[in-house]
Formats: structure tokens, sequence, C-alpha cells
């Protein structure tokens, strides 16, 4: 049985922004980190943002390449009269906090009280608990959001959740998650990290899990810190603690919205290190195939693109990389057993 694809963004309308890099052939990154590594630099341009570094040709140079452009970002936003920015200390001091935690409760509730101490530049953090579901909630206090500073809220949701997964030492499953832009189509491959349903409500960054998780018990020590924060929260590609699932649907979405090939399973595995015959069997176990992940991305891309009223069957087959209308028309029928007209009478409106 074929594990479905569960992240889905609804947009509240606004102008569409994203940056528009010109390839360089003459850079040899691996080809699947290549979507990525466009858009994070397009948003650089989009902030006038200059790193000073090459860029990353591996998945290493990657994560350290993706921090310092956060960072950069960050300090943009900032400089525009945002806020200030978090500096390292501070993310080092937060996660020296969370570790005297017994659980993930009291680790939220020392989060939530480290960042009272830094207000306003952390943002405001709370937690809504009831008797099934815990909603972890961050208002970044942006009094003029933008779509840069929405990339930057958005990792920096992503980080909490990063940090909540590694105390426990076990994936949390999120049931949910709210963004506060719908404006920028780009930032679809990072929403994905999460893995769970994504909804674009304004002014809204939080994730929802089960409330039988703020039970479990905070596994790590001081010792594995220095590990864990080296390049926090920005390493999420080719670690082994990483759900291989998000990271390879995150490639191929950003491949589409790049409108460039679909990485290959020999690319992918070269990106994440890791054998062919590896991934294989961890796909097995999950119930997929590659051949069936992208199949599912292609179809929740479809989908999205779809309830859009700008976008012709056309475009969008084109956008999704077929050869014609025909062959989309085709596929779409065999996902969805309806015509890509008839869905999108069907659901535009949803």
């Amino acid at each position: 049985m074929t594990k479905s694809v569960n992240s889905y963004v609804f947009s509240d309308g606004g102008e569409e922004l994203a940056g528009d890099m010109t390839d360089n052939p003459s850079v040899s990154h691996p080809s699947s980190l290549r979507p990525l590594i466009k858009i994070l630099s397009g948003a650089l341009v989009e902030a006038n943002v200059d790193l000073g570094m090459a860029l990353p040709q591996s998945v290493s140079e990657f994560s350290h390449w993706y921090l310092e452009a956060i960072k950069a970002l960050e300090l943009a936003v900032a400089n525009q009269g945002q806020q200030q920015p978090i500096y390292n200390r501070d993310i080092q001091m937060l996660c020296r906090c969370v570790l005297s935690a017994t659980n993930l409760s009291e680790a939220i509730r020392l989060t939530i009280e480290f960042s009272d101490m830094l207000h306003p530049r952390n943002g405001k953090q709370a937690v809504d608990i009831s008797s099934e579901s815990v909603v972890f909630s961050l208002d970044t206090l942006r009094k003029c959001p933008t779509p840069i500073s929405s990339l930057v809220d958005i990792t920096g949701l992503h980080a909490f959740y990063q940090l909540f997964q590694w105390l426990i030492g076990i994936e949390l499953p999120l049931t949910k998650v709210r963004i506060g832009l719908g404006q920028r189509d780009d930032v679809l491959p990072f929403l994905r990290l999460f893995n769970a349903p994504v909804l674009a409500v304004r002014n809204n960054y939080s994730f929802e899990f089960p409330v039988e998780f703020l039970q479990l018990p905070v596994v790590r020590t001081n010792k594995e810190l220095s590990g864990f924060i080296a390049h926090f929260p920005c390493e999420v590609f080719g670690s082994a603690g990483n759900d291989i699932m998000q990271q390879v649907e995150a490639l191929i979405t950003a491949a589409v919205q790049q409108m460039l090939p679909i990485p290959t399973l020999r690319q992918l595995t070269q990106t994440l290190g890791i054998p062919e015959s590896t991934f294989r069997r961890r796909l097995h176990r999950e119930g997929t195939s590659f051949r069936e992940l992208r199949e599912s991305c292609l179809q929740e891309m479809a989908s999205r693109y779809l309830r859009r009223d700008d976008l012709s069957i056309e475009q969008i087959s084109r956008q999704l990389g077929f050869s014609d209308g025909t062959s989309f028309r085709r596929a779409f029928k065999a996902w969805t057993s309806m015509s890509p007209s008839a869905w999108r009478n069907q659901n535009q409106d949803v």
C-alpha cells in the first residue's frame, strides 16, 4: 500500500513573489539540491543580500550555506525595523535550558519562559492543551509581515519542531501546521519538512500534535548538544535523524516549482548519501517506492495548481514536466479518475 503524501497548502490570497536566479551550469553542487539553492538564492536577491559565499557543492555545505542564508535574511528583516535578530548564543542557551527538562511538557514550558526573557526579539510562544491535542504557536510580532519574513518565520517554527523531536529522540507526528502567509509558492518544499497538512492562516504560525507526547521523557544529554546545534535549525537534508520521505518530497517539489527535471533515484541517493539498495528498503518499510512517491508529489502539485484560476491546463502540464497537455490529462485521470477540468470545477473554491 502506498503511504499517501498529506502536506497541503491552501493560500488565503495575495500577490505571489519569487526570486528568479539564472542557472549557472559551471556550479557542481548536487543537482537534487539545485532547486532549493535557487529558491533561497532568489530570496537573498529579493532582500538585496550578498552572502559572499560560493554556492554549496555537497550536502554538508548546503546545510551550512542554508544556515547562513537564513541568518542573513533574518538580519535583513531586522534592519527593516521588524525587530532584533536571534543570536547564536541565544539558541545555545535555549537548548541548554530545555535539556534540564524531564519531559516534553516541561521542555515546552521552559521554551516559553526563555523566550519571554528575550521579548520581543524572539517573538512570543504559547501552548494550548486540550484533551486530545497540543498546539504550539509562535507569534513573531512582525508589524509588517513580508514574503521574506515569512520564509524566516517558517524556518523558526520548524526549528522548534526539530528541537522538540530531538529532545524526545523520536519523530513528533504533527496533525496540522499553520503558517502566517500564503503569498509565495516557493516555501512549499520547506513546508513539506513538517510532514503534515499545512494551512495558510494570516498571523498564525503553529503546529499541532497528540497530547500523549507531552509525557515522553527528554532523553538527550549535554554531550550530544554540540553536534545538534552545529547547523541547527538548517541541517534537514542528508541526516539520519530526518525522515527520508520528507526530504525526497521536498526535493521533488522544489524541482517542479523551478521547472527543472525531477531528480532521478540515483541523483537523490547521491544527494542524501544513501546507497540505492538502502534507499529502496527504507521506502519499502514506509509502504511506498520512489515511483509512487514521485507520482504522489506530482498529483499534489497538480491539485495545488488546479485550485488557482490563473493557470491553464497546458501551463500546468508544462510546470509539472509533462510533454503536453494530453499526457498530463491521462496521468491526472489515472490518479483521480477525473479529468483536470472536472476536478478544477469541483475543487477550485475548496
